[in-house]
């Protein structure tokens, strides 16, 4: 009931803030579970490159907003399926899906279990045993991700989760939580949205209504992105420059 309220209530200020309203190939794209077939632009961005863009923004060199924009790292979507496994692990990762900032799915791997499978979790996951008979090793699967993941903006719901089981860390200032963005928030009245009722209310597309894809849900995540990308960007932008100017206030009381 409430997500249909939403639906009808936040139709006009959903237009009214989005930057980017998603297209009709968009909800078809979301629909479809394959990978796309556009070649992967190749990411050019290095370490140095992301730190001199932060020092840039906090200088108020190249401050114009759009070059702001046309700076930025490339942006991915990532989602990951978990099964239950036995102690001391309880989420143990299945499968992980990346799509590049064009919604084409660019890494899609089931993963050896590490630990004994007790609960596939069909029913959400969409994991059955045949699937990790053939899937890689788990040090294989978190190596490639890393690289994948490295200098570009990683979008996904809840990605904390999956950094947790793929065992990797990755910069705050380059990480977009679709669950913890405020204007998402504020739609639901303060409360964390799931990916489905975000994904219905913003984008218009009906997702998870059974088992899990792990493609469809980044696909969704990185779509959400793209259609606040300007307001989500200016947000981090300001959160950042405020956090700076204290730690440079802190460093000099303390001078």
């Amino acid at each position: 009931m409430m997500a249909k309220q939403l639906i009808q209530g936040d139709k006009q200020s959903v237009a009214q803030t989005s930057r980017q309203n998603p297209s009709a190939n968009w909800k078809k794209f979301l629909a479809e579970s394959g990978s796309g077939t556009k070649k992967k632009k190749r990411n050019n961005t290095n370490k140095h490159d992301v730190r001199k863009l932060e020092l840039d923004l906090l200088n108020g060199e190249d401050n114009s907003f759009h070059k702001i924009l046309q700076r930025l790292p490339e942006a991915c979507g990532i989602d990951c399926e978990m099964v239950g496994a036995s102690s001391p692990v309880r989420d143990m990762l299945a499968r992980v899906s990346i799509v590049n900032m064009h919604g084409v799915c660019i890494y899609d791997k089931f993963v050896q279990p590490t630990h004994p499978v007790t609960d596939y979790r069909t029913w959400v996951s969409g994991i059955r045993p045949r699937d990790l008979q053939k899937g890689i090793p788990f040090e294989t699967v978190r190596i490639e991700v890393a690289a994948l993941l490295e200098n570009k903006i990683v979008v996904g719901h809840a990605v904390r989760n999956d950094f947790r089981v793929l065992k990797i860390k990755h910069p705050k200032r380059l990480t977009r939580d679709t669950s913890f963005f405020p204007p998402f928030i504020q739609m639901f009245n303060g409360k964390t949205p799931s990916l489905r009722n975000l994904a219905r209310v913003v984008l218009g597309v009906n997702i998870q209504g059974g088992e899990h894809s792990s493609v469809q849900d980044a696909k969704a995540t990185l779509q959400l992105y793209m259609a606040y990308r300007n307001e989500w960007e200016k947000y981090v932008h300001e959160k950042f420059t405020k956090k700076e100017n204290s730690r440079k206030t802190m460093h000099h009381n303390a001078h």
